[in-house]
């Protein structure tokens, strides 16, 4: 949606706001996220309130990291390639309707030693039609990387694992092997290839989804195929991921994956990590979404009794299940706190500095301190070659320890002079030169970043002659940081796989230093070594610049980029104090005096005088460097309520969340109703993120003559997002504009805050209320005629007629056909008013039907034989593992497999026939089970009598419960039971 202003006084400068994705696992709950991620692209593609609210925000939202795993590594590989080729994911539904039904998913049951329950072929090739179609669609085409930068991260578990070799203090290997795996795919400015533009990347992302989402049991492992290797899997060519994945890089053979749940079913790390890859170069909000359909009820534990031990049971389903997923993920959770709290302490650092010191006085406590900060710098880089070259020498077999180690850590602090370290402090202000390495840089471009954000947050929002050059002039000195970061990160692998290259080639030589007979000779190889560094680091490139650039012409650009930030920040400061931004004014205004602040004599500083002495002073006071971003923690969950009525907790909303998370693939109406709302509960979530208090008060918490501002400026233009385009055909405007009348009161007095100085609120409820509405409505008039489809679509099926699905398609055809009038089909049905479109959503109720309620329905029979006869088809097979029990299953297969056959027949010519199916499984069941074990002991004998016995009955009560006058027969089918029953031991007895 365009964003240009109508004039100049409508100006504003945009804020970025970046949403990285963490999206759980949840296997039919898939649907639920796939709705989730229709509402994320909508928001990206500035559709309907989303696009009218960015407009009135100045917002660009963007999602540049999704990282999934299971379920939502597909629904995230999705969106990823629906967002670089700028196509809407419209088609996401229909694929989760036709693709995920479990009659589909579930294996032919007359196949021989099947693998697992469903058919992982069918799923992978399902999923590649899936991607296609995403693909195909009509849009705008392949996007340039720097305008949609992404990095689509999924997790998978290696069967096989990756053996990898560490050394001990005592210089022996130590075997580990890692079962985690990723799939990357990237692109972006500072990415060189771009991976969304490769011709077969369709293929590609649908494989590593299909690695992902590899539940063990249901699909069977997944097979990734090596480099030279050629293989299908539901008829679909599997390609190979070289180049992809942080395991087998060179690829020389394939690997048998699982679910990526099963190590990692909680993402959190590689996003962040990913995070701090991106850069920024206006004004940056960052999100961390973090997407779990059903985050669970964790309760407060119960008292415990020492005289009762918990069960053997229980505590191991608590130390394999329970306690390590919840650990993982709040563990990862502490660490988003963490790093805030780590940013904050670093700020603080600085201005504690700034603040508690004049320039004078920090660079006497810098000469004074400066030998203990060059020991420090000493050891540390000292200890990073030394674990560099270790892990070189470990790679070919030579383990290094703890001693010899330290050997090389001693070696170097010995040298009188090393190349990333000056001889005193005065070297600072030396020119042309740089003997401050690549540490320094590092932190000097975090405190360069760290200046150009604070002004950036103190430019105002409106633009105008006066702030605009200072504000072009931060864009395009940010720009030029972020390609500065770049480079000093490109350096840094450079770096450190020089170091591990030095490693193996010098493994034998460092071996000899666990003996002591290497000692003589370190001190002149590592000297050796020093110089090789230099003249590729540290010397002018001979190249034509393929070689790394040298550190002194790096540190002179970043010189040069901070003698140009500061006259940019003085800009900022001469524009005055934002309204409630006094205190950063003030905190930047204190770091430009320490910085740039002339001497007692008047003199202006020297270039890097001034941040090397704030370096050191840091560094001395132990504070640490760090991304200096803040991540806002969002959760996406199903526990969210509409303003439109409706359930609002999960157990309520969610037919998916049954059956172990399986439920939704039962029936067509529960994956339509699921993913309406996966789409209602993320755009609850979208909304509150985009509707900022912060964000309103830069744009309209201040006096600007002649432009108006503040509440009521706000409040226009929430009643243009909320009522803007509504059509009249439906009457949506007249009930939305009375909707807005009836909040309009609450909403002033909720934004009264931009017309005082006081703080900000937290949230802003009403307001967000007011815009769900709207988009709630909108999203309401597409699903809820496709609910009703999809309810058509299960009776035809042979679903239960008497769930909420059936009644709810009743009132829906009721609603649009009142009595008398002729019968249509929905699609040519004149539209509902929202009133009557709210009464069937509060009444659908669809999300609380129950798979148990479906017992004895033509669906569920066909779907019970079905599973059985596959189950025991994969139990009684070779790839089972169950050596002793195969021939138990085996004599039940095949009565499975023809009953299956027999039911699906009888269900196409009518259900008459279904009791008469249900009975025969019972009956064949029963009779396989005693025929099984014709040479067992007595005991053994009586339990799978009462099992047969157990069958038998419930093949009774299910049809009988759906079919009450069918207990006319039931004597006849008793008689039939005991018949068989007695008959057993003759059987027996003629098999002896």
């Amino acid at each position: 949606m365009d964003s240009t202003p109508a004039s100049a006084h409508d100006a504003f400068h945009e804020q970025e706001l970046r949403i990285a994705l963490v999206m759980n696992g949840g296997v039919s709950l898939a649907v639920w996220i796939g709705g989730v991620a229709q509402e994320i692209n909508r928001l990206v593609r500035r559709e309907s309130v989303y696009g009218r609210l960015c407009q009135a925000l100045w917002l660009r939202p963007r999602v540049d990291i999704v990282s999934g795993t299971s379920a939502g590594g597909i629904n995230g590989a999705l969106l990823a390639l629906a967002m670089s080729q700028g196509k809407p994911l419209d088609p996401l539904r229909g694929i989760w309707l036709a693709k995920g039904d479990i009659v589909r998913l579930l294996r032919d049951a007359s196949q021989d030693d099947p693998p697992s329950l469903l058919d992982g072929g069918y799923f992978y090739a399902a999923m590649a039609d899936g991607f296609r179609q995403v693909q195909r669609q009509a849009g705008k085409g392949l996007q340039p990387p720097a305008e949609v930068p992404i990095e689509l991260t999924l997790t998978t578990t290696v069967l096989a694992g990756e053996v990898r070799d560490f050394p001990d203090d005592l210089g022996t290997v130590i075997r580990d092997v890692s079962h985690r795996g990723l799939i990357k795919f990237r692109r972006g400015p500072d990415t060189p290839e771009d991976h969304f533009a490769e011709a077969d990347i369709v293929a590609k992302l649908a494989a590593a989804a299909r690695a992902t989402a590899s539940f063990p049991g249901a699909f069977e492992p997944f097979y990734l195929p090596g480099r030279d290797e050629r293989r299908k899997a539901g008829g679909v060519p599997v390609p190979c991921l070289a180049g992809h994945t942080d395991f087998n890089k060179d690829w020389p053979a394939g690997r048998y994956v699982v679910d990526g749940g099963v190590l990692d079913n909680n993402p959190l790390e590689s996003a962040i990590d990913a995070i701090f890859r991106q850069r920024a170069e206006g004004e940056v909000r960052r999100v961390l979404a973090y997407v779990v359909p059903d985050p669970g009820y964790i309760p407060d534990p119960p008292p415990q009794d020492p005289e009762q031990v918990p069960s053997l049971l229980g505590t191991s389903l608590a130390a394999l299940v329970n306690i390590p997923r919840v650990e993982s993920v709040s563990e990862q959770l502490r660490a988003i706190a963490e790093h805030n709290r780590r940013v904050a302490s670093q700020r603080d650092t600085r201005l504690l500095v700034a603040r508690s010191l004049d320039w004078e006085g920090a660079d006497r406590i810098a000469e004074s301190v400066f030998p203990g900060y060059r020991l420090r710098r000493a050891q540390s880089a000292a200890d990073y070659i030394a674990l560099a070259l270790v892990e070189g020498a470990a790679g070919q077999g030579q383990a290094l320890g703890r001693r010899a180690r330290q050997r090389i850590v001693d070696a170097l602090l010995e040298f009188p002079r090393l190349p990333w370290l000056p001889d005193d402090f005065a070297y600072a202000e030396a020119a042309g030169e740089w003997r401050w390495g690549l540490y320094t840089l590092k932190n000097v471009m975090t405190m360069v970043l760290d200046l150009l954000r604070r002004g950036v947050g103190l430019v105002p929002a409106r633009r105008s002659e006066f702030a605009e050059p200072a504000w072009q002039g931060l864009v395009q000195a940010r720009r030029k940081a972020y390609d500065l970061v770049a480079e000093l990160d490109r350096l840094r692998q450079l770096d450190g796989g020089h170091w591990v290259g030095r490693g193996r080639a010098l493994a034998a030589r460092l071996r000899a230093l666990e003996s002591g007979a290497g000692d003589n000779g370190l001190q002149d190889l590592l000297s050796a070594e020093v110089t090789t560094w230099v003249r590729r680091f540290d010397a002018d490139a001979e190249d034509g610049g393929s070689a790394p650039r040298p550190f002194a012409a790096l540190a002179g650009e970043i010189g040069t980029l901070f003698g140009a930030v500061l006259p940019l920040l003085r800009q900022v400061l001469a524009l005055g104090a934002p309204r409630r931004a006094s205190d950063e004014y003030a905190e930047l205004s204190t770091l430009l005096d320490f910085l740039d602040r002339p001497d007692a004599e008047g003199r202006a500083p020297a270039p890097w005088r001034r941040p090397l002495t704030l370096e050191v002073v840091h560094y001395a006071f132990g504070a640490e460097t760090t991304q200096d971003q803040y991540l806002e923690l969002v959760q996406f969950s199903a526990n969210a309520a509409s303003p439109l009525g409706g359930p609002e907790g999960l157990e309520q909303k969610l037919a998916g969340v049954q059956v172990a998370h399986f439920g939704a693939f039962y029936k067509a109406s529960w994956r339509v109703n699921d993913w309406m709302f996966g789409r209602l509960d993320g755009a609850e979530r979208l909304v509150r993120i985009l509707l900022d208090p912060g964000r309103l008060a830069r744009l309209f918490g201040y006096a600007g003559e002649p432009v108006p501002t503040g509440a009521a400026t706000a409040l226009a233009h929430l009643r243009e997002a909320a009522l803007g385009g509504l059509p009249e055909a439906a009457g949506d405007a007249a009930f939305l504009q009375g909707r807005w009348a009836a909040r309009e009161s609450a909403l002033r007095a909720e934004l009264a805050f931009l017309d005082r100085d006081d703080g900000l609120p937290g949230q802003l409820p009403e307001c967000v209320a007011m815009l769900l509405e709207r988009l709630h409505l909108e999203i309401l008039r597409q699903e809820l005629p496709a609910l009703a489809d999809a309810v058509g679509d299960d009776e035809l099926d042979g679903a239960d007629p008497s769930g909420n699905g059936p009644k709810f398609l009743k009132r829906f055809r009721a609603a649009l056909f009142p009595p008398g009038a002729p019968p249509a089909p929905l699609a040519g049905a004149p539209a509902l008013s929202a009133e009557q479109l709210l009464e069937l959503f509060r009444g659908a109720r669809v999300g609380e039907e129950k798979i148990m309620q479906e017992a004895g329905s033509d669906r569920f029979t066909a779907l019970a034989t079905r599973a059985a006869a596959v189950a025991v088809s994969a139990l009684s097979g070779k790839g089972s593992g169950l050596k002793w029990l195969r021939g138990v299953f085996a004599a039940v297969r095949t009565p499975l497999v023809v009953l299956d056959i027999l039911v699906r027949a009888l269900l196409k010519r009518g259900r008459s026939r279904v009791f008469l199916s249900l009975y025969a499984m019972a009956m064949a069941a029963s009779a396989a089970l005693l025929l099984a074990v014709p040479f067992a002991d007595a005991r053994l004998h009586a339990v799978v009598a009462w099992a047969a016995g157990g069958i038998l009955v419930l093949g009774l009560a299910l049809p009988v419960r759906r079919h009450p006058r069918l207990l006319l027969g039931l004597a006849l089918l008793v008689g039939l039971a005991v018949l068989v029953w007695k008959g057993v031991p003759l059987v027996r007895a003629w098999l002896g």
